[in-house]
């Protein structure tokens, strides 16, 4: 998927477009972050303000040396500044969520196009709204893992087939003088054609 930026939309005069099948289904889209890859992709938090700008939240960072931290420090926020980005053009941001409803599990997809001039927005639409039943997909991979783990406990594979010795040794060598032979004779094969 790669990396993307986030956008809180907070713009009252405009409201984000819903359909009826949003309402039906209780989905809050002022209460979502939205993801975008029209801008940094750099992980970035966006917001389109109450005056309906593109607001950019830029973060300065200080290192905080902790003993207890996987590097023995962390990075902290120092300071922050609400930048106007002063965008102009349009700007496609998305989500993609889980919900459940009557015991089954659902996702659904949003995506919303918003166009600015001279950096206000002065318009946004709804571009697609999907729902989609994924209670039996997701029974199919609780499943699957489920099978997963009873194989990997089975003597033959937690004592032999599944230990480094035997992939060091016994499967990587197997794997490799096949991929040779399997090569050559692909080699020899093409000479054979193109010079026989």
């Amino acid at each position: 998927m790669g990396m993307f930026d986030e956008i809180k939309y907070e713009y009252k005069e405009i409201s984000l477009p819903v359909i009826d099948k949003i309402l039906e289904w209780n989905i809050d889209v002022n209460s979502i972050t939205y993801q975008t890859k029209d801008l940094e992709n750099l992980l970035n938090l966006y917001t389109v303000n109450g005056e309906g700008r593109l607001i950019y939240k830029n973060v300065k960072y200080k290192w905080k040396d902790d003993d207890n931290a996987f590097l023995k420090g962390y990075m902290e926020e120092e300071s922050h500044t609400l930048d106007d980005m002063n965008y102009h053009g349009v700007l496609n941001f998305y989500t993609y969520e889980n919900l459940d409803k009557d015991g089954k599990q659902f996702s659904y997809s949003l995506d919303y196009e918003a166009k600015f001039t001279d950096g206000k927005l002065t318009s946004i639409k709804l571009k697609e709204f999907t729902i989609e039943d994924t209670t039996d997909r997701r029974e199919g991979l609780r499943k699957l893992f489920k099978d997963h783990e009873i194989s990997k406990n089975k003597w033959y594979n937690k004592y032999f087939l599944q230990t480094k010795v035997y992939r060091k040794y016994i499967k990587n060598p197997i794997v490799k003088t096949l991929y040779f032979f399997n090569t050559f004779s692909s080699k020899m094969y093409s000479f054979a054609l193109r010079y026989l």
